[in-house]
């Protein structure tokens, strides 16, 4: 499904945790917005500025970065858990960190 749709899921569990508070009469429904943009807007921006790294890292022919992509590449190539690490935070996000 793409990054789109793990951050969907990710916003979803967020806004069923507080409503569940709200219910527990732990925090009112009326700071259910202000609570879920503290709570998530660390992953989204995260998710936005790696995003868009990946897209200049990856789509260019500048020769200092073929260089770069090469070492990520070779890093990730032989490092079974450096690979299982970044398929953890893009599927669950910052939080796994």
């Amino acid at each position: 499904g793409g990054q789109g749709l793990n951050i969907c899921w990710r916003d979803v569990h967020a806004l069923i945790q507080l409503t569940s508070m709200a219910k527990r009469n732990e925090v009112s429904y009326n700071q259910i917005p202000k609570l879920y943009k503290r709570k998530r807007i660390i992953d989204i921006y995260a998710l936005g500025i790696f995003t868009d790294l990946t897209v200049r890292l990856f789509s260019n022919d500048n020769i200092a970065l073929i260089f770069i992509r090469r070492i990520v590449f070779s890093m990730l190539r032989n490092s079974k858990y450096l690979r299982i690490k970044i398929m953890k935070v893009m599927t669950y996000g910052l939080s796994i960190l």
